[in-house]
């Protein structure tokens, strides 16, 4: 999810087949903002994508979630510090998310 480009941040998105690592399985929606060293996760009813924080135009606190049937992502939380570089994330029984190491956003 996202990166950086020689020149710039992207906000490509891309879904790999872990059988096949050669290659990408497909493309998913541009995140919102064009984002760098942001943290994926996924939730566990289906495995949908989430990003949280990172470096961009955006705000660093925002976490994005994705839908599926429409292919867009849309606002889904806000953490309460922004975090650059997330390390690790957990979600927890009843549905919220830890969101560990970094630096602040």
């Amino acid at each position: 999810m996202g990166g950086y480009s020689e020149e710039d941040y992207i906000d490509n998105v891309e879904v790999l087949d872990l059988e096949d690592s050669s290659s990408c399985d497909r493309e998913l929606a541009p995140l919102p903002h064009a984002i760098r060293r942001s943290l994926g996760l996924t939730t566990s009813d289906g495995g949908a994508p989430m990003n949280c924080g990172g470096l961009s135009d955006g705000d660093p606190r925002q976490c994005y979630g994705y839908d599926a049937v429409s292919d867009t992502w849309y606002e889904a939380a806000q953490m309460a510090h922004g975090r650059d570089q997330g390390g690790s994330s957990i979600e927890l029984s009843d549905g919220t998310y830890w969101v560990a190491g970094g630096t602040d956003g």
